[in-house]
């Protein structure tokens, strides 16, 4: 089937005045497919579901042009939106800001890293052009990155702060809403905040650096970058110097020894001009050498310079380093799950008997009434709570998603936090079944084993924070 023009314009109308403009998705495609086919009688093997998808390409492809879109859209918007002179209608990402109705809200610029701010203080209405622009450029963002891997994500760059910023991303918030309460996985959540957060410099037009360009442009310093730069040129001259000298006269390498020749005043004419060729090779050489030994120095001293830096932060990296022991055993692949099983069978499961002294069962009686530690429950205000005190811009995990986006999209802390206490629970499950047999072939006492299993649910907690980069 083709898709020409006059059906893409029934298929928005019919979108349009299914949903009022734009503004109430709510179970929209039956009404949908029930205009279109008023549209386009001829047209009854279609369904509402390849209607949806076709709206989605004409949002993302921009088939349809943005002035027609808005023209349809007003036409089925509620009265509020109708009443509007067409004068004073400006297409989305015409203007400056968003057009956002935040009358009964007073929203403070310098909010925005601060610390105090309420949570509800994105709360806020959009009006339905914005609204539609919104959700397309949100919609492409997932069509792009929802299923791309992590490493292949473009980097996000920061934000300025002002009020262009602070109404974009509360539109954002306000619109993804739905989008984070069907997420099945923490994996997914964490692709849609990255592509809320994609959708948002989109909108605001901001540049976005992709991955490539910013490895190439991040591998070596700029001092680095100018010697080797003269490095390669010289060593071209070398190579068609000699080539000159084996008796290739192509003309460009004809035409560098004659600017050569008039640099140095060598002439064609001396008796001894293939020696001084000879002379200005060595000299090139040794040209050469001095440029590796400068950077050889200059990496020595800057690498200096950073051991020293970070040994009064990091000590323990400090001594690694010259111990060559910071390999990252990641990079050889998983091990398998009899690999595992081996590693902590052989490690548990050999008998051990421990001579116990009176110590052990004086400290036994002492942690005798010691109460077991009750579950850990994660809710939205805890999520709220660990981001809000978390620094906007710092440098981001593995996701390549800032704190910022963590802490102003307070859309996704409830879904956060059922996923955060779901893999919690997952977790206590495995160590509950395995836990018990492990430590009675230790011969511990209760005392022990109490404290050993309440260190594993708080380390569980830890590690289940640090992966979403929420541990401040």
């Amino acid at each position: 089937m083709r898709w020409t023009k006059e059906l893409n314009i029934s298929v928005m109308r019919a979108y349009y005045k299914a949903t009022k403009g734009g503004t109430n998705l709510t179970s929209y495609r039956p009404k949908m497919l029930s205009e279109f086919q008023q549209l386009q009688p001829n047209l009854t093997n279609l369904t509402a579901q390849r209607l949806s998808d076709q709206v989605r390409v004409i949002l993302s492809r921009k088939i349809l042009d943005d002035r027609l879109l808005e023209q349809l859209c007003s036409e089925y918007s509620t009265s509020s939106i109708n009443s509007i002179p067409d004068s004073q209608r400006t297409l989305p990402g015409e203007s400056d800001d968003l057009n956002v109705n935040n009358s009964n809200h007073n929203i403070n610029i310098t909010n925005l890293n601060n610390e105090k701010v309420e949570q509800n203080c994105f709360d806020i209405d959009v009006s339905s052009q914005d609204s539609e622009y919104i959700r397309r450029t949100f919609e492409c963002s997932l069509l792009e990155y929802k299923n791309t891997p992590i490493e292949n994500r473009a980097k996000l760059p920061k934000l300025p702060n002002n009020k262009k910023t602070i109404l974009t991303v509360a539109s954002m918030n306000v619109l993804c809403k739905d989008y984070f309460e069907k997420s099945n996985s923490i994996l997914e959540t964490m692709s849609l905040l990255y592509c809320c957060a994609h959708a948002v410099c989109m909108i605001m037009k901001i540049p976005i650096i992709s991955l490539q360009n910013f490895m190439k442009n991040n591998t070596e310093p700029k001092w680095k970058q100018r010697i080797q730069k003269r490095i390669d040129n010289t060593r071209k001259i070398i190579g068609k110097l000699i080539s000159y000298q084996t008796g290739n006269r192509r003309k460009k390498i004809i035409t560098l020894v004659n600017q050569i020749s008039n640099e140095n005043n060598i002439s064609h004419l001396d008796p001894h001009f293939p020696d001084k060729i000879t002379e200005y090779i060595d000299t090139q050489k040794q040209k050469l050498k001095a440029w590796a030994n400068r950077i050889r120095r200059y990496s020595e001293r800057s690498k200096r310079y950073f051991q020293n830096r970070t040994f009064e932060s990091n000590q323990k990296w400090v001594y690694r380093s010259w111990e060559n022991t910071t390999t990252n055993s990641c990079t050889h692949g998983s091990p398998s799950l009899i690999e595992c099983l081996n590693f902590w069978k052989n490690m548990w499961s050999n008998e051990v008997s421990h001579n116990e002294g009176e110590w052990i069962r004086a400290t036994e009686r002492k942690f005798s009434n010691l109460a077991n530690m009750g579950s850990i429950s994660i809710t939205a205000e805890d999520v709220y709570s660990i981001t809000r005190r978390l620094h906007n811009w710092k440098s981001p995990g593995p996701d390549g998603i800032h704190n910022f986006w963590l802490k102003w999209i307070t859309s996704s802390h409830v879904r956060l936090a059922a996923q955060i206490q779901e893999a919690i629970e997952c977790f206590n499950g495995l160590i509950g079944k395995t836990m018990d047999d492990y430590l009675s072939k230790l011969g511990l006492g209760k005392w022990l084993k109490g404290l050993i299993q309440k260190s594993a649910l708080l380390n569980t907690a830890r590690i289940v924070r640090r992966f979403l980069s929420l541990d401040a």
